[in-house]
């Protein structure tokens, strides 16, 4: 959201300060244009009529393409009225007075529905964001995603709850509808486990066995006799089944985005293969490739031919990868496997994510690949060395700027922008701009990224271009 000079384009669209009140903890600004007023954004309609709101020259909101009731004065406990913009077309309604009771009766009345409305379509877009989120998201962005509905929830409780349907009024002359069918008692929650127990997944008989242990629980393939647990972090825990072929099964968080990095990283050899997965989301399995015979690089201290090599291969899968449009998301030496031949691979892509940003993201981790460089000693000339070391260094020297800075200078813009046509008058112009704002301010973005993406992915070819001649002269 961004914070405009309000009172500059206030007054520029002619409208004039009429008052402040504060509202949950914050000031709110109300400037007035004849029988339209605002606050927040300038023009709108109060949605309730707390008493604070009832004042002369207050406008309420009838509902939704309804108009709005505008009020002429409050006095003695009663409130003079008429309802402007009935049909959309600016017809007027007759001047009425009622009790301020009555009057807040009447705005809550004709503003209930579209207030339901706006509750029912905020609650399924906030369901939907979370869907999304649990599909293709991070657990950061999941926790967030459900905090916001929540939030949403608490807010509209009271547009939210079920109604209980409307009584129909009593008639001779019609006939009572047939009661709908009585559905079966639901069972008790011992026999509901009783008969869940009793009917079990079908597994293929030409299953392999990882894809078979995929049926199973976590408790269930915890206690299968020869399988153990190799690993346990925040997303999740890692167990060993022992086949045949081997396997390594997640339980835990296992995301859309890191499913399929996994299965494009199996298919270009960079990664294990993957042998199949279960659902998308908090709760979820991955099964993939249990690689025998691999230690992480931090694990390999002593230098040797097997592990320049596994190290060659590393930055040669880095620059697969990104070839393909992926990004790994977390390269440290204890994501990189190197086995006993001096083959290698790159494991756990739950940050994984598209796009030139993320690839530079991969690459300015000068600590990480320093580290590569150093267990490639006595492996690679001082020459070869020295080009590795800066091509790491011209990456972590280059200042990309993440998305969200991106579009707050673009915000910022546009801010000056507008108060700078407030300031000159220029309605036109100021409407023109503040009418599709949103999108005007994505289109900014766009550019910029653009913009910002074409020296950065300039830099991430440059720099797999040195590693690759490095490594060829090396013989690596």
């Amino acid at each position: 959201m961004i914070v405009f000079l309000l009172s500059d384009i206030a007054k520029a669209l002619g409208h004039k300060y009429h008052r402040k009140y504060k509202k949950n903890g914050r000031w709110v600004y109300v400037y007035a244009e004849g029988d339209r007023h605002g606050s927040h954004s300038i023009a709108g309609h109060h949605l309730e009529a707390k008493d604070h709101h009832l004042h002369e020259g207050a406008s309420f909101s009838a509902g939704s393409g309804k108009g709005h009731l505008q009020v002429h004065s409050v006095k003695d406990g009663k409130v003079t009225f008429h309802h402007d913009d009935i049909d959309g077309k600016g017809t007027k309604g007759e001047h009425k007075t009622v009790s301020v009771e009555e009057f807040k009766k009447h705005v809550e009345g004709v503003h209930g529905d579209a207030a339901k409305k706006h509750a029912k379509e905020g609650h399924a877009k906030r369901e939907n964001i979370l869907e999304k989120a649990r599909e293709y998201g991070t657990p950061k962005q999941i926790a967030r995603a459900e905090k916001e509905l929540a939030r949403w929830k608490e807010l509209n409780k009271k547009h939210l709850k079920a109604e209980a349907p409307d009584s129909p009024e009593p008639n001779a002359n019609k006939e009572t509808p047939p009661a709908p069918p009585t559905p079966p008692p639901a069972l008790p929650t011992s026999l509901k486990a009783q008969k869940e127990k009793a009917e079990p997944k079908k597994v293929d008989k030409n299953a392999s066995a990882p894809q078979k242990a995929l049926t199973m629980s976590e408790q269930e393939l915890a206690n299968t006799e020869g399988v153990k647990k190799l690993g346990e972090g925040v997303f999740g825990r890692v167990y060993l089944h022992n086949g045949p072929p081997p396997s390594a099964i997640k339980h835990g968080a296992v995301f859309k985005a890191e499913i399929n990095a996994a299965n494009a990283a199996g298919e270009l050899g960079v990664g294990p293969k993957v042998y199949g997965s279960e659902g998308g989301g908090p709760k979820a399995k991955l099964s993939m490739e249990f690689l025998e015979n691999h230690k992480t690089v931090a694990q390999m201290d002593e230098p040797s031919k097997e592990r320049a090599q596994g190290v060659a291969t590393i930055f040669k899968h880095i620059a697969k990868l990104h070839g393909a449009g992926i990004s790994h998301g977390d390269l440290h030496l204890n994501n990189m496997m190197i086995g006993a031949d001096g083959s290698a691979k790159l494991i756990d892509f739950g940050l994984s994510n598209k796009g030139t940003r993320a690839q530079f993201g991969d690459l300015n981790r000068a600590p990480t690949f320093h580290a590569l460089v150093d267990r490639m000693k006595g492996s690679i000339s001082s020459e070869g060395e020295t080009k590795l070391r800066t091509a790491i260094d011209k990456i972590k020297n280059t200042k990309s700027g993440s998305g969200l800075e991106l579009r707050g200078e673009v915000q910022q813009e546009v801010q000056e922008e507008m108060g700078k046509l407030a300031r000159a008058g220029d309605v036109e112009g100021l409407k023109k701009l503040a009418g599709n704002l949103e999108a005007e301010i994505d289109r900014r973005v766009e550019e910029a990224e653009k913009q910002k993406q074409a020296p950065l992915k300039k830099l991430v070819s440059e720099f797999h271009s040195t590693v690759a001649d490095v490594l060829q002269k090396e013989g690596l």
